[in-house]
């Protein structure tokens, strides 16, 4: 049982008793080329929803990030959800309808270190 003083587990949503549901069963296959991240991502956004990917490719090979482009397209054809996304991927920034952000720190202030 993980210790609900330490991170991430202190946090409200998973302290109160937050649960993942799947609507069916989902095998998650823990890969290299981000088979059960991808497998995650295909299950919770076929419903409505709001959805935020931090870096999506980091977990995803150049294959799945295709299927991830794909995935995106249906969400888009469906209009059913919104997704935020931060990547570094041009092939995930290719997708079509996409708004792309650009997100600097304004030049009249100075950038965090970690951040140069």
């Amino acid at each position: 049982m993980p210790n609900s003083d330490a991170y991430p587990f202190c946090l409200p949503f998973l302290r109160n008793g937050f649960e993942l549901g799947f609507d069916a069963p989902v095998t998650i296959i823990v890969g290299e080329n981000g088979t059960g991240t991808l497998l995650v991502f295909q299950e919770r956004c076929q419903r409505q929803g709001f959805f935020i990917f931090d870096e999506p490719e980091s977990a995803l090979s150049r294959t799945r990030q295709l299927e991830l482009l794909k995935l995106l397209r249906r969400i888009d054809r469906a209009r059913n959800a919104q997704v935020i996304m931060a990547t570094h991927a041009p092939m995930l920034m290719a997708c079509p309808n996409a708004r792309l952000l650009h997100l600097a720190c304004p030049p009249n202030l100075k950038a965090p270190p970690h951040m140069v």
